[in-house]
């Protein structure tokens, strides 16, 4: 059931696996930024200003955030079963709590709203 969730080669194999499906992604997504970008180049080019402030302002900030999300990606790895089976045990226990403490407010407040407003007719 959980086979696909985990890694069933060795660590190396994995990050490289991921570290070549981040990389298609990324190049994907730079060529559709560049396709579709909002400024032709030979615009900017006749406007130095503007060229300076779409470099500072969405080049390089993108160029970052690609970046560091590359980085991240590669370090992380997936939860072997028992961190798995642990993080859902967990899940589901906060999911009991917060439900069992919904109903017993709804069980107090249903009284105390009959008794302050009154019953419907």
């Amino acid at each position: 059931m959980f086979g696909s969730l985990f890694v069933e080669s060795s660590p190396k194999a994995a990050t490289e696996m991921t570290k070549q499906i981040v990389t298609n992604y990324v190049n994907k997504l730079l060529h559709v930024l560049q396709s579709v970008s909002l400024y032709s180049r030979s615009f900017l080019k006749a406007h130095p200003q503007l060229e300076a402030l779409v470099d500072t302002h969405i080049t390089k900030p993108t160029y970052t955030l690609f970046k560091s999300s590359y980085r991240f990606m590669i370090r992380c790895s997936k939860p072997s079963k028992k961190e798995y089976r642990k993080m859902a045990a967990s899940t589901l226990t906060g999911f009991a709590i917060m439900g069992f403490i919904g109903f017993a407010v709804k069980l107090v407040h249903i009284p105390i709203n009959n008794i302050l407003v009154g019953p419907k007719r």
